[in-house]
């Protein structure tokens, strides 16, 4: 087991990341399209797998994660998270101006 850890750890440090270097929406790099799901589940992922395979490269990394992400998608006007930042689904008309 500690081999497929691994191995899906490597695959997603290396997953699609916006200019900035935050994991994003495969396919969506240049709109920066980011989801506060990677924050909800990848980056607990990567801090149990670090914590497991005694892999401080990888804590780092949720840590990294972690923080910048809850930055990018902070509304400093009520300090409340958005779902999302750079995506919009089919169909769906924006709310808010994109920032």
């Amino acid at each position: 087991m500690e081999e497929e850890l691994r191995a899906f750890s490597e695959q997603t440090m290396q997953g699609p990341k916006e200019k900035s270097g935050l994991l994003c929406i495969p396919g969506m790099q240049e709109q920066g399209a980011i989801w506060i799901d990677t924050l909800f589940a990848v980056t607990p992922f990567m801090l149990f797998s670090g914590l497991s395979l005694h892999e401080s490269r990888y804590v780092d990394f949720a840590v990294d994660q972690c923080l910048r992400m809850i930055e990018a998608l902070r509304d400093t006007s009520c300090g409340l998270l958005h779902q999302c930042r750079g995506y919009v689904g089919e169909g769906i008309e924006e709310l808010t101006p994109r920032w």
